[in-house]
């Protein structure tokens, strides 16, 4: 038999169970929409992930307490690594605890940090509105803040925020400025004023210190890290301290945010051999079925290869026409998600590896019931009722 006219065979017998094939291949369908959503919430999520960290230097490495620890890092050591660190191109310190921050009748819980003027530049802060703190507001403690874009936001809804006075656990400050929106908690629901301030009327036992330095690029991170482990175990004996880098807990995020993407598209390659299994069942069904029309085929002179082809490109069109379903199932939900806040960042590449998998379940599935029609022998298969 040519191959047109075997093509030919399967698309009537297609048509002929319309319904039989719709329900066959309702698996394959869930499974490639689901590997697509999973795809597109992976890559959305590593843009997430990115966007976190964006206010964040990658060239930057931080000195903090380790956990059950009471050891802080100091102003001591601040001196000890500015004076004697040969790599580092900035460093500074910041203090901070949870406070109250209130305006008028309206309240917000968020970080206070204590700051030296360099802190900014440091961490990639930007101000949208207003000026950081200088020199002379560190230096004469002056009770002034820089809050984040959402402190603002919770906090201003009418005026504007530029000189107004706000309370930090019930003490008068004088805004300064408004930072611009990092998408980052941490620096957004966040409020910073000169460190001694902090230091003496803000934190508190439950306060953390932080110690930031900065390396002059990313290449060069590794090697102070490790210049700031040796001088404060000089110091210590023992470094008492975690010491991270910002690349590393970026790239770390990445690999997490990977790691349950793929998980979660584990669960729609199991769909998928699901529904591969529903299409081995139907072709089995299909050979008893056409028993006798194979044995005609065979009389007729088609060969154990046709009969194979036959079956296995039937199978193959179910799960293509289960794939493309699911592709275009997967766009239709795109507005659904959406409603509920659910980004998803889609590729051609997620569209083409569902129908991969859908036609590789496909032939893997189908392949074994086409190999046992194509080994009927001719008159077991005519004599069949």
């Amino acid at each position: 038999m040519r191959l047109c006219e075997i093509l030919r065979s399967v698309i009537i017998n297609i048509m002929q169970n319309k319904a039989r094939v719709f329900l066959t291949t309702l698996g394959i369908i869930v499974g490639c929409a689901t590997i697509i959503m999973v795809i597109g919430i992976g890559n959305q999520s590593k843009i997430d992930v990115a966007e976190k960290f964006s206010s964040l230097n990658a060239q930057s490495i931080t000195v903090m307490s380790q956990r059950n620890s009471d050891e802080k890092p100091s102003e001591d050591d601040l001196e000890l690594l500015i004076k004697y660190s040969s790599l580092a191109e900035d460093i500074t310190i910041n203090n901070s605890s949870n406070a109250t921050l209130s305006y008028k009748t309206d309240s917000v819980e968020a970080s206070v940090k204590g700051v030296y003027e360099n802190y900014f530049a440091i961490n990639s802060l930007e101000i949208e509105s207003g000026s950081l703190l200088s020199g002379d507001d560190i230096e004469k403690m002056s009770k002034s803040a820089v809050i984040g874009s959402d402190v603002a936001a919770e906090l201003f809804t009418v005026e504007g925020p530029s000189d107004s006075e706000i309370l930090i656990n019930g003490q008068k400050y004088t805004v300064s400025g408004v930072l611009k929106r990092t998408g980052n908690s941490s620096s957004d629901l966040c409020a910073y004023i000169p460190y001694d301030v902090m230091k003496y009327y803000v934190g508190g036992p439950n306060s953390s210190t932080q110690i930031t330095a900065l390396a002059p690029s990313i290449e060069d991170v590794m090697e102070l890290q490790t210049e700031i482990e040796g001088l404060l175990t000089l110091k210590y004996e023992t470094n008492p301290f975690w010491i991270r880098d910002v690349g590393s807990v970026l790239e770390a995020a990445t690999e997490s945010a990977s790691t349950i993407a793929l998980l979660l598209a584990s669960i729609g390659v199991i769909v998928l051999i699901v529904g591969g299994i529903g299409i081995m069942n139907v072709l089995f069904v299909s050979v008893k079925e056409r028993t006798r029309e194979i044995g005609i085929l065979k009389a007729l002179g088609a060969t154990r290869r046709d009969i194979l082809l036959s079956f296995l490109f039937e199978s193959l069109i179910i799960s293509f026409i289960g794939g493309i379903l699911g592709v275009l199932s997967s766009v239709t939900l795109i507005p659904v998600l959406k409603v509920f806040e659910i980004k998803l960042l889609l590729t051609p590449g997620a569209f083409i590896i569902a129908l991969g998998f859908s036609l590789i379940a496909g032939t893997l599935f189908g392949y074994y019931p086409a190999l046992q029609a194509s080994n009927l022998k001719t008159i077991d298969a005519l004599r069949y009722e």
